[in-house]
């Protein structure tokens, strides 16, 4: 299903009284993890969101084990159709999360089927070896895809897909599909063919994800987080995935991942350009970690964050920020940055409206070149 450039009015002029409609400028929170715990201390966070000017939410920490989190209806659905009603109430829209990455501990067990595996048969992890990852192959993705369709009753405005990934794997479910499809064992391809094919698993899963979002709900906004500007995806490859996206973003404001000092200072303003150049009208927004990364505990000065989120406005982009830590770290200096840049954000949001750029010069980036 190509990308309609109108979709996004469809969903807006499709939600009625039980799909709040999605702001086209957006100032998303997201709580990437539950350590503070307890249902009362969920269902207060709408609040909480509200008080400091967030107009959506990406929901993540109802349905969280450690760092990830996936839907389960048996163990999920009651608390989050309660958290869905209070955060109706507070007028914010929500995104549902499902990482599309990892396994979650919770599924370790189903490694042999569902997980990844390298050329010689080791398990692929992520995150210093926390995580196994799927195998987009395998029966795992036929799980997933049934985790979106039991979002149905759900009052939401979409999903956010956090990954996926391309990656060689070696399990039984691949070899037994690059036999299939290239008419040779894997272990007798080129380095070439292998990368083509994974990067050919990977399209497929990224389109059966989007299809199955409409399929469950025509209305609901699609997003799948694969990195604008990570250099992975030839343009042809980048326009397919984009095709399958109701809204633009990249993590231009996760910060530093390494010395600050080798950090470019307009990291955010080049990355909300390029999301705003393939855009095409829908929303793009800036993922902003509130948190120096990997730390996730230690937040940005609240310097570092203004001029993060300023730098996104300026340049055209909604904000996503994203806390990796207990919500009382909010309550701090930094805290007080966030609320003022959100409170500033509300206030002229009419001026961030589909604006257009006014630049003359542009520099000119190639996924090709980036990709090879």
């Amino acid at each position: 299903m190509p990308h309609d450039g109108n979709a996004l009015n469809c969903r807006e002029a499709a939600a009625g009284p039980d799909l709040p409609a999605l702001p086209h400028h957006l100032r998303l929170a997201a709580l990437q993890c539950n350590f503070e715990g307890g249902r009362e201390h969920t269902l207060l966070l709408t609040r909480k969101w509200r008080e400091f000017g967030f107009n959506a939410e990406q929901l993540f920490h109802p349905c969280a084990e450690l760092y990830t989190a996936v839907y389960d209806a048996r163990q999920h659905r009651e608390l989050l159709q309660d958290y869905l009603a209070e955060a109706k109430a507070c007028g914010l829209s929500v995104i549902m999360y499902l990482n599309c990455h990892i396994l979650p501990p919770s599924q370790e067990d189903r490694r042999d089927d569902w997980a990844a595996r390298d050329l010689h048969g080791n398990y692929l992890r992520l995150y210093d070896g926390t995580y196994y990852r799927p195998c987009y192959n395998s029966g795992w993705t036929d799980h997933f895809l049934a985790v979106v369709t039991s979002l149905r009753p759900l009052d939401i405005a979409g999903i956010f897909f956090d990954g996926p990934l391309a990656a060689v794997c070696g399990c039984p479910a691949c070899r037994e599909r690059f036999a299939a499809t290239c008419h040779r064992t894997l272990d007798t391809a080129s380095p070439a063919e292998l990368a083509a094919f994974s990067r050919r698993t990977f399209l497929e899963f990224s389109r059966k994800i989007y299809h199955r979002v409409k399929e469950v709900n025509p209305a609901w906004l699609s997003y799948t987080n694969v990195g604008l500007l990570h250099g992975q995806w030839s343009a042809a490859e980048m326009r397919d995935i984009l095709s399958g996206e109701d809204m633009v973003g990249t993590e231009g404001g996760f910060q530093f991942y390494g010395r600050p000092q080798e950090t470019p200072f307009f990291k955010c303003s080049l990355a909300a350009k390029a999301v705003e150049a393939v855009a095409a009208g829908r929303p793009g927004v800036i993922f902003m970690a509130g948190d120096h990364k990997p730390w996730s505990w230690y937040l940005h000065s609240p310097t570092e964050t203004r001029l993060c989120y300023a730098a996104a406005l300026a340049n055209g982009a909604g904000v996503w920020y994203g806390l990796h830590g207990a919500t009382t770290l909010l309550d701090s200096p930094t805290g007080a940055a966030v609320r003022e840049m959100l409170a500033f954000d509300h206030e002229h949001h009419n001026l961030y409206e589909r604006t257009v750029s006014r630049a003359e010069v542009a520099l000119f980036y190639s996924f090709d070149t980036a990709c090879h």
